[in-house]
């Protein structure tokens, strides 16, 4: 978890990432509960203020601030059972927040979360709210000064002068991102098009039936003009801060309370977000036996005088405010002007809670160390994102799913919670561009480089020839995965009709696998349609194949199963090789001696070699030109 400070889907195809090493992610059906908002927000709250308040604390205790180093982003702040306060980064992006590699729709799910579906820290979760000494409603709200509709296949909202908006991110030119009291609806807002309310204002001043300056005898006298069903809302005199309910029912003018708790608004016995929707209920059930609300009575906002919320809606130069506004521009807007984009482009995507790659317009911040994901290009709120300083990247062989062209991004937070996101490109070029660049910020690979002008170059070989001494019930449908650091990387075919010794003899080439691998687990399931069941698997430190012969070796299986005896054996081949590639310029008198024209000097090596030395097995020969290819290609790049 980050610490502050400092795809067409469906279908019911073979997961090769499932099974017992991939369960990294809960699921979860039941609504996220928290404590009310209040009894855990602080809002503008230093470091050292909240340390002082959770210092005496129990454990497990906690509050939410706003970040003091990422303006409009939030910091968890939480008293651990060793008695250490850690500060959790909670980045909000497009009414969205991120923990842990993990998206939630509010701060309250985010809460409820960690109180009663995970842990933030092993074994541990949020337990005991720290309340601020008054509630904080810091929320900027804004309105509309005039109307507005969205372009087409974006992100923006159309809206209506008076509309008031709740503003979730400050984005680039000039676009806010919020959600509409009126609606719900959350999206993209032209900030020329809405002005700042005042604290003091109340949003039920934008509503065309509140009349604020209205006697009770003058609401009457409205409603018998109106006729029946008409209805109106005014302040309430004998509750300061309520509200009143007008309805003309049967002749008779009925008056209902409508309480304000908080920002709430409580009817009946039942709480409404706002009071829009205590008329919009009303309007389709009954309010009393028989009858619902149903013709609005509203103020003429051409009255001389105009409530505040009518003179705030003033605007001169209408024609210029409209002209002034830029185009949302996609995923432009989530990142700053100065930031370095180091890559884009659409790529195809899967997580672990993903059936099948769906494509996605990825944008790789490395300003911010952030690879962002959207629907297309033309769209300005991620899908996702992952953050890479918490990331590493790993090769991936074609066989796990059955193309090419793929890597993964494992995310893992605190050691406690981990996702993996596996990415597919159409070509190699496009992958190799792509990895070229994320190198620089994933944590396993942007460490410094051995020396100038040199590279590192970390390889590894392995085939899985076959399995031995398994009981024949485990077998009837065996096949093989091969991970690194636990992270599934390559699968074998599924062997049909194996008694008791199924044969593979599939052989897994990984080149610059990264320099924190430090063992491969080759694992044996039984493949029944989508599911697995594990058998065993077999671990082997990389230590101890550094420059090693191919050898065929028989490694004993481990396993948690309650099994009697011996679950069996893989054989394997295997071979690790760590080398330091020179400059480019180093190796091109070689490669044009060896590739001159006719192959001549090829050719004589062979006549000069054993024949058993070009076996394409384990034949020196063979490996070295081999090798001497590899290191060209990755030294050009």
């Amino acid at each position: 978890m980050a610490a502050d400070g400092g795809l067409a889907e469906g279908g019911d195809d073979f997961d090769p990432r499932s099974g017992e090493l991939e369960c990294t992610e809960k699921h979860i059906n039941s609504a996220l509960t928290a404590p009310d908002q209040k009894l855990w927000y602080h809002g503008r709250l230093g470091r050292a203020g909240a340390e002082g308040l959770l210092h005496d604390r129990e454990p497990g205790s906690y509050l939410v601030r706003e970040s003091e180093s990422k303006l409009g982003s939030f910091v968890l702040s939480y008293l651990g059972q060793n008695h250490k306060i850690t500060h959790f980064r909670i980045l909000a992006m497009c009414g969205d927040y991120y923990i842990g590699g993990r998206q939630f729709e509010s701060l309250s799910d985010l809460i409820g979360y960690y109180t009663t579906c995970s842990c933030l820290l092993k074994n541990e979760q949020l337990a005991y709210p720290v309340a601020p000494q008054e509630p904080v409603d810091d929320r900027r709200r804004v309105v509309a000064m005039l109307s507005y509709r969205k372009a087409a296949d974006s992100d923006e909202l159309s809206f209506v002068k008076g509309d008031v908006f709740v503003v979730q991110n400050e984005l680039e030119d000039g676009w806010l991102w919020v959600t509409c009291e009126r609606t719900k609806e959350s999206g993209l807002v032209p900030a020329p098009f809405v002005k700042d309310l005042d604290g003091d204002y109340e949003p039920v001043e934008s509503l065309p039936y509140y009349h604020s300056c209205l006697s009770k005898e003058e609401a009457v006298e409205k409603l018998m003009m109106a006729g029946e069903g008409s209805f109106l809302v005014r302040q309430s005199e004998n509750y300061p801060g309520d509200y009143s309910l007008f309805f003309l029912c049967e002749k008779d003018v009925r008056r209902f309370r409508i309480e304000r708790r908080g920002n709430q608004f409580l009817v009946g016995g039942r709480f409404f977000d706002s009071l829009d929707g205590v008329i919009k209920r009303y309007m389709k059930e009954e309010i009393v036996e028989g009858h619902t609300l149903v013709n609005a009575v509203y103020r003429d906002v051409f009255d001389s005088n105009k409530t505040r919320f009518e003179r705030l809606l003033t605007v001169d130069g209408r024609e210029d405010i409209y002209a002034s506004v830029r185009q949302s521009t996609g995923p432009n807007l989530v990142t700053r002007n100065n930031d370095r984009i180091e890559m884009s482009g659409y790529l195809h995507f899967r997580n672990e809670k993903m059936k099948k790659f769906k494509p996605y317009y990825f944008v790789l911040n490395g300003t911010e160390n952030i690879l962002y994901f959207f629907e297309n290009e033309k769209r300005s709120k991620p899908k996702g994102l992952i953050e890479l300083n918490y990331t590493s990247i790993y090769p991936v062989h074609d066989s796990l799913f059955g193309r090419p062209n793929c890597f993964l991004l494992a995310a893992v937070y605190d050691n406690n919670s981990k996702t993996l996101s596996y990415i597919n490109a159409e070509s190699s070029e496009v992958i190799r561009r792509w990895v070229h660049f994320l190198k620089s910020s994933c944590v396993n690979t942007s460490g410094a480089p051995p020396g100038r002008g040199l590279r590192s170059l970390h390889s590894l070989s392995v085939t899985v020839i076959s399995a031995h001494h398994v009981p024949n019930k485990l077998l009837q449908h065996p096949a093989c995965t091969l991970s690194l650091n636990q992270h599934r990387v390559g699968r074998t075919q599924t062997c049909e009709g194996a008694e008791g010794s199924p044969f593979w003899g599939e052989e897994f080439q990984l080149d610059d696998i990264p320099p924190d691998v430090e063992s491969i687990t080759v694992s044996l399931y039984n493949v029944k349609r989508t599911r697995e069941m594990f058998i065993g698997n077999v671990t082997i430190q990389l230590s101890a194949l550094e420059n090693q012969e191919n050898n065929d070796e028989h490694y004993p299986m481990t396993t948690h199963l309650l099994q009697k005896g011996e679950v069996g054996t893989l054989k394997l081949r295997a071979h690790y090789q760590h080398q330091v590639l020179l400059p480019q310029a180093e190796y091109t008198s070689l490669k044009e001696l060896l590739l001159e024209e006719g192959y001549e000097n090829l050719l004589t090596l062979a006549q000069l070699c054993p024949k058993q030395e070009w076996s394409p097995w384990r034949g020196p020969c063979c490996e070295s030109s081999a090798q001497i290819a590899r290191k060209w290609c990755y030294s050009e790049h």
